[in-house]
């Protein structure tokens, strides 16, 4: 395992509500995978991959949601890779093969069934834990929402997902394996933009206990891309605009995660 004390040590202080300035997370994460071993900063392409999935779906299937700029590729790298894969992994190169077949649940699911085989580390274990949250968020929302709201498919890629994808009980019955879950179902009950900050809580939180007794290593970076991808969505939704697109968008959503 690399280590990277002066990497580390030089990176900004970060609070997921309420940064006085944060760095560009494009630019602030190309420039720590430049300095990182080739084989260590692949974990930071793997990680910003979900980001493009979520840009992938929305040009193929002409959704209408913003580009986010949290992925490894510009509008105009994503539509090259379209044209012409060369970066693009086989299950996306697939899902451009059969023109988006299946939809953005068809790509997510194959996103998560790609990143569970991954080698065992720090990036595969926190892409999981990121099904297992993103999930129930979706399942929790869809309680909340008329009885006719779309059925949300998990992967079951282990038994956390499958009981999310499976129970009808509060908490999924993950409570014991899962902690995080109940402060999710009770913020859950208070309305979706609290659903959604205690969720990106949730994930700040996990960043840090994967990475809490190797400070100084190339998960200490992992950990603070995460950190800084949520720290700059909060910061875009600071306004008061801003916050109410996202409720609006939560509301109306027929969220499909998968």
């Amino acid at each position: 395992m690399a280590q990277y004390y002066d990497l580390v040590a030089g990176l900004p202080v970060l609070a997921l509500e309420g940064n006085r300035e944060l760095p560009g997370y494009a630019s602030e994460l190309e420039s720590l995978a430049g300095a990182m071993r080739p084989e260590d900063a692949r974990g930071l392409w793997r990680l910003r991959l979900v980001h493009d999935c979520a840009n992938l779906a929305n040009v193929l299937l002409g959704l209408p949601f913003p580009f986010d700029r949290r992925g490894n590729w510009s509008p105009e790298k994503l539509n090259a890779e379209i044209a012409a894969p060369d970066e693009m992994p086989d299950f996306m190169v697939e899902f451009v093969r059969k023109g988006g077949e299946g939809g953005a649940e068809a790509l997510d699911r194959a996103f998560f069934e790609w990143a569970d085989a991954l080698p065992d580390g720090w990036v595969r274990k926190y892409l999981v834990f990121e099904l297992h949250v993103r999930a129930a968020l979706a399942i929790l929302q869809n309680r909340r929402r008329a009885k006719d709201a779309a059925p949300v498919a998990v992967p079951k890629i282990d038994e956390i997902a499958a009981a999310v994808g499976s129970s009808g009980a509060p908490d999924f019955g993950i409570a014991t394996a899962c902690p995080w879950i109940a402060a999710l179902v009770q913020a859950a009950d208070e309305g979706p933009l609290e659903a959604e900050l205690a969720a990106d809580r949730i994930r700040w939180d996990m960043a840090g206990e994967l990475t809490s007794t190797r400070t100084f290593s190339e998960e200490a970076i992992y950990a603070f891309a995460v950190r800084l991808g949520l720290a700059a969505r909060w910061e875009a939704l600071g306004a008061e605009a801003g916050r109410a697109r996202l409720e609006r968008l939560v509301e109306t959503l027929k969220v499909n995660v998968p």
